[in-house]
């Protein structure tokens, strides 16, 4: 799943938009992270390539935690295209430095090993198939090489 760096309106105007990864150490940046050490930003663009560790005023391991920082204008962050998809389409975030690309997120399905699982499981197994499968065709349309697997499937390019 694709993954965007965001900012509000607002922060842009009051610190100005980034023009390439490495200017994002002039900015408060966001953290969405799991893990205790900082993390770092990975952007391609063609054959170059950038990271960045990104500092800030807040690190968090939840995109809907993140969301209303973003909007208030505390700094600018990545959270996959799922989440960003309605702030985006109404304005209140915007996508930044489009040409450079951010490595996708995974989505996994589990559910334990043999037997018959309940009617509930494989409803949101097709849901989310049909949700997915809907996404990927969109994003094939703009990048060729996405990569998506559903339950039961191996993995296709």
């Amino acid at each position: 799943m694709p993954r965007y760096l965001v900012g509000s309106p607002d922060y842009l105007n009051k610190y100005g938009r980034p023009k390439h990864p490495l200017h994002l150490a002039q900015h408060r940046c966001l953290s969405y992270s799991y893990a205790a050490t900082s993390e770092v930003w990975h952007f391609t663009q063609g054959a170059k390539s950038a990271s960045v560790q990104p500092s800030g005023p807040l690190r968090v391991n939840n995109g809907d935690a993140m969301m209303p920082a973003l909007i208030a204008g505390t700094g600018i962050g990545i959270l996959p295209e799922f989440i960003l998809r309605d702030a985006l389409a109404a304005g209140r975030l915007e996508r930044l430095l489009p040409d450079w690309s951010l490595p996708s997120g995974a989505v996994y399905w589990v559910t334990p090993p043999g037997g018959p699982r309940p009617k509930r499981v494989e409803v949101l197994a097709d849901f989310l198939v049909e949700k997915l499968a809907a996404h990927r065709k969109r994003r094939m349309r703009a990048e060729p090489r996405t990569m998506l697997q559903a339950p039961g499937e191996a993995k296709r390019s």
